[in-house]
């Protein structure tokens, strides 16, 4: 089988007959699309993994924003309060 591919890539003089020159053609035109699905197949894993690897670091990402928020509002309340206490600890100066 492989001598017909051979045979095919060679400039046809007429020394083989004509249906093992196409034979050999139509073997290395189907291990080229072989070739190119299996790549189409690497190319689509790739993809699959790049997608979902987006997806986790989005979710990742979402999950430190509301961290983030959340505790900006703490520092916020802390600082009200903080301010509340001073003024209460604050002494009264006695006016005469």
């Amino acid at each position: 089988m492989s001598d017909l591919r051979d045979n095919s890539k060679g400039t046809w003089t007429g020394d083989g007959r004509l249906d093992h020159i196409n034979a050999g053609s139509l073997q290395r035109i189907a291990d080229a699309v072989e070739k190119v699905a299996l790549r189409y197949d690497e190319l689509l894993l790739a993809r699959k993994y790049a997608e979902e690897s987006r997806d986790s670091w989005q979710h990742c990402a979402k999950l430190f924003e509301r961290r983030n928020r959340a505790l900006r509002g703490v520092i916020t309340k802390l600082r009200a309060r903080l301010a509340t206490a001073r003024l209460a600890a604050k002494p009264t100066t006695p006016q005469t």
